[in-house]
């Protein structure tokens, strides 16, 4: 596995190819408690098999379902596999990668990246979920086994939960990697990147509520008047 880890840390680390059609959104799901509203971040497009740095500006909800462990992942394999409805996770991936792309010679890869901190400690509350450090550029990499499908679709990232009437600003990177049996190693595809303007803003105030605002801010001055 060691092996595997490294010939797609390497091919990660050094390729930087952007191109192709991918968007991303959320849907909403039923609120799982009061105070708290519960969204799944998407990504629409061909071929995605790999989520690589993602960044969450805001704070979300988590609950650690194993005692000093970290949900952060449907798909480990410890017993802290998210089962509450209030937790924020990753659902993207069959394998986690750690540490990319800071793989080198000796040491292919080092600790997870991924980082959920709750606030003043504790099992359950609101906190930080990040896969990502600006400062070392060092991330995780989630990776679906198998040939990046040939047709669209869309694939879970995602699921966070949110304070009510709270906003989440979400920066993430999106991959297409093909496996080279040839050479043993990965190569990238594609490779989308939703950072800075082109963050997602979990949940985007509808533009409907926005218009209805403007609107009742036109009628309140004539009110006044009359």
């Amino acid at each position: 596995m060691k092996w595997f880890v490294l010939t797609l840390a390497a091919v990660l680390a050094m390729t930087g190819i952007s191109f192709g059609q991918v968007t991303l959104d959320y849907v909403t799901n039923p609120d799982p408690a009061e105070g708290l509203k519960s969204y799944t971040v998407q990504a629409t497009g061909v071929g995605i098999n790999v989520l690589g740095k993602f960044l969450i500006t805001g704070d979300v909800y988590q609950v650690w379902t194993a005692p000093d462990t970290q949900s952060e992942w449907i798909n480990n394999t410890d017993d802290n596999t998210p089962g509450d409805a209030k937790d924020s996770y990753i659902i993207f991936g069959e394998e986690r990668l750690p540490d990319l792309p800071g793989a080198f010679p000796g040491n292919p890869h080092g600790d997870s990246v991924t980082l959920e901190t709750i606030h003043g400690g504790g099992t359950e509350g609101l906190g930080t979920l990040n896969n990502y450090n600006p400062d070392t550029d060092l991330a995780d990499a989630y990776l679906v086994f198998g040939t990046p499908s040939s047709v669209e679709e869309t694939y879970d990232l995602l699921k966070l939960v949110v304070p009510e009437s709270e906003c989440v600003i979400v920066e993430l990177e999106v991959i297409s990697a093909e496996y080279n049996p040839d050479t043993g190693f990965y190569t990238i595809i594609t490779q989308h990147q939703f950072f800075g303007e082109d963050a997602l803003k979990v949940p985007e105030p509808s533009i409907l509520a926005l218009l209805g605002l403007g609107v009742l801010g036109l009628l309140i001055p004539r009110f006044r008047r009359n």
